[in-house]
């Protein structure tokens, strides 16, 4: 098939070209407005998220901050992974651990009154209209196992875990209501505090109890030392030969070390007490979480740009290739000049 050079050159020149839009220009808009509808039908169907984020650094028993999540965990005896893991890894174990999961799950939320519940009391089941089943245990045990999964999906990323440059880290909430946003962020903070709270308040306790149960026994030990010095000093009145002075020196040097262990065990229980009464707060709030004003997802604004830009380029691509094949077309039904 022969094409002529000089009609090829023409439609490809920049002025047919617009003369081929300008001809078409009804079409051009028909197809940039049918493209254009994806957009439009996703933002409609696409529920909205509004983001609600916390910044916290850990604080240990000394006052300080901390920002490294596994000694907070070695520190309160906590097993949550492998050497292998992050401190956002183990951060996020306690996050998405059972109880709190659950914690959430079983929470009556305000809503927003001018949002979808109209200032309704409602549970995230309601948020999300699913009917909770607890006929049976397994029922039961299913539908709670589904929202905790539903909750730490990454796709859906209702909650999410970041650690800044900083010594601090930042929880970011995303739910479908901004009062249920901010209210989740805030429970994951308060149990979290508690959680950390608990497990140290609990080390704190069993090493206390294990400094008294040493202190008992140093003092036993200290009081039956005693007791040998003095029946020795009871029978032994009266001595001149050497063998007897050195042994009321060996029962004297026995009392002696049993008292400095017994006054070390005493001050050690006495400090592990101070410690186990000691309210410290684990976390500090650096930025606390407040109610959003605007929509976080999806974004308008970029579903609108990505949007025009695909209904464009479609329209355009359609009509001229339309063009070109009515083009190529007619070129191939020219009768051929020998």
């Amino acid at each position: 098939m022969e094409i002529d050079e000089q009609i090829q050159a023409d439609f490809f020149d920049l002025r047919a070209l617009f003369h081929v839009l300008k001809k078409r220009w009804l079409i051009l808009g028909l197809l940039a407005a049918i493209a254009f509808v994806p957009a439009v039908v996703y933002l409609k169907i696409t529920p909205k998220k509004y983001e609600t984020a916390s910044k916290f650094a850990f604080r240990t028993n000394g006052g300080g901050m901390s920002d490294d999540v596994s000694k907070m965990a070695t520190l309160m005896g906590m097993k949550v992974g492998g050497s292998d893991k992050s401190d956002e890894a183990r951060l996020e174990d306690f996050m998405f651990s059972k109880n709190i999961m659950r914690k959430i799950i079983d929470t009556t939320y305000q809503t927003d009154p001018d949002g979808l519940f109209h200032g309704q009391q409602i549970h995230l089941w309601d948020l999300w209209k699913i009917k909770p089943d607890t006929t049976t245990e397994k029922k039961k045990r299913d539908f709670y196992d589904g929202m905790t999964s539903r909750l730490r999906s990454k796709r859906d990323r209702y909650i999410s875990h970041t650690l800044l440059p900083t010594t601090s880290h930042q929880i970011i909430t995303r739910f479908e209501d901004p009062i249920v946003t901010n209210s989740v962020n805030e429970i994951l903070l308060a149990e979290l505090s508690d959680l950390l709270g608990t497990k140290l308040r609990f080390k704190a306790r069993e090493n206390s109890k294990f400094i008294k149960e040493q202190l008992v026994e140093a003092q036993d030990e200290l009081r039956q030392a005693e007791n040998r010095r003095s029946a020795w000093m009871e029978q032994n009145k009266n001595y001149s030969a050497p063998g007897p002075a050195l042994e009321k020196e060996r029962l004297t040097r026995e009392v002696y070390v049993y008292s400095e262990l017994f006054l070390q065990a005493k001050k050690q229980y006495e400090i592990a007490k101070i410690e186990e009464m000691r309210e410290v707060p684990l976390i500090d709030i650096i930025d606390g979480s407040e109610i959003s004003n605007g929509v976080a997802s999806p974004n308008r604004t970029q579903v609108l740009i990505i949007g025009i830009f695909f209904a464009g380029f479609f329209s355009l691509c359609s009509v001229l290739g339309f063009e070109f094949l009515v083009y190529l077309w007619k070129g191939s039904s020219k009768p051929s000049r020998k």
